[in-house]
């Protein structure tokens, strides 16, 4: 058991799982349900990070497609933003797809 926690200290930083010698009874089965159930943590909180990074990028094209229309049209960024909208409407595409338009 003294081994086994210094090996430990040493290996958990890279995944590595190490059980000293003898198991408890069901300790393999508890640690694999463990490592499952924060292997699943991990994929649910890359999903989150990945639609919020997703989210970041729409309102950064978003941004930049209001810029265009307030240089070229004169308008507000609240006038921008109604044609942005209205446009998507319109087309019945989303507003990101419309803003890219804008950008092309």
């Amino acid at each position: 058991q003294d081994v086994a926690g210094e090996i430990t200290d040493r290996v958990v930083d890279a995944g590595v799982l190490v059980a000293g010698k003898p198991l408890p009874r069901g300790g393999l089965g508890r640690s694999v349900r463990f490592l499952m159930a924060t292997l699943e943590k991990l994929h649910e909180f890359r999903k989150k990070v990945e639609k919020a990074e997703e989210r970041l990028e729409e309102q950064r094209i978003l941004f930049r497609a209001k810029l265009v229309l307030i240089e070229q049209k004169g308008i507000t960024e609240e006038e921008a933003h109604r044609l942005i909208q209205k446009q998507a409407m319109d087309s019945g595409l989303p507003l990101r797809r419309v803003a890219e338009e804008i950008l092309d």
